[in-house]
Order: C-alpha cells, then sequence, then structure tokens
C-alpha cells in the first residue's frame, strides 16, 4: 500500500461516521481511529508496531495533543558551547536498549567513545543504531525509550574529552 493510499483512507475516514477503521492484508496491517484525547493516551501506552501507528498519533484531534511539557529544554548548566549533538538521521521509533529486557546502552553520565552504540531507531521495521561520533561523557539523554523521533531532532548531548 503507498503513501498516497493512505492518505486517501485518512481523508474518508475524516468525513464518515466511523470512529475505527481496520484494513489487513498479506504483509501489513492498518489500524486507525479517530475521537478524544482518551484515544491518544490508549495508542500512546500500547503495543509499539511501527510507523502505522506513528501515522495514527499524528492525525488525532489537537485537543489530544497538548503535551507541552514533552518539549525538553537543555538546563542552563548544561548549556555549554562544547556539548556536541548526535542526532537522529531519520524518522523513527526511538529505543533505548536492544531489547525491551536488556539494559539501555548509555545512561547520562556514561563515557562513551566514538563508534559506540548510543541508541536504535527503528524506521520501516529495520533497525539502525546510533553511534557516537565523539569520545566523551553522555551529559543528556532527550528522548524517551519508545518516543517518535524526527530528522534533525537531538537525541543526545556529549561533552568531549
Amino acid at each position: 500500500m503507498k503513501v498516497e493510499d493512505i492518505i486517501k483512507i485518512i481523508e474518508a475516514l475524516g468525513k464518515a461516521e466511523l470512529t475505527e477503521f481496520y484494513l489487513e492484508s498479506h504483509d501489513f496491517v492498518l489500524k486507525m481511529g479517530k475521537g478524544t484525547a482518551n484515544n491518544y493516551e490508549q495508542i500512546e501506552k500500547g503495543e509499539k508496531r511501527g510507523l502505522v501507528e506513528a501515522v495514527e498519533k499524528k492525525e488525532l484531534p489537537l485537543e489530544g495533543r497538548n503535551n507541552i511539557d514533552k518539549f525538553k529544554e537543555v538546563p542552563k548548566e548544561n548549556n555549554k558551547e562544547n556539548l556536541v549533538k548526535i542526532t537522529s538521521p531519520m524518522v523513527g521509533t526511538f529505543y533505548k536498549a536492544p531489547s525491551p529486557d536488556s539494559p539501555p546502552f548509555v545512561q547520562e553520565g556514561d563515557m562513551v567513545k566514538k563508534g559506540d552504540t548510543l541508541c536504535i531507531i527503528e524506521a520501516m521495521k529495520l533497525m539502525n543504531e546510533i553511534e557516537s561520533t565523539e569520545n566523551g561523557k553522555v551529559v543528556k539523554v532527550l528522548v524517551e525509550n519508545g518516543e517518535l523521533v524526527e530528522y534533525g531532532q537531538t537525541l543526545f548531548l556529549i561533552e568531549p574529552v
């Protein structure tokens, strides 16, 4: 199924009196819904299955997206010019660990070497390891596990050593 087809389905759902839509094919499952902020919370807490869930989150009404606290500011004591930003090279889902029961790759305060894996970003069911570009100390992790990240979004702040 092409993105254009999904957009047409979303537009049709917006005009229809349906509140949920479910389509299953041999290679994908598409589940969409419209409604209140409660639906948004259920998706946030639900099982992460990939890009289709991300589309659902973006199409919900604005009332469900008043989560301004998710936009994190870097604390003033860490606003040093020498901090290196590690940014996302793609849109996808951020994972701190290789599996749900594994420890995170890095935590705030950890020392890392250039080339060390910092996280995984899942994009279109492919797991992409994001590596450190510097030797240094992880000052701040700016993203929560399972959170959708955008291209160019800062994921980590590293203080070079």
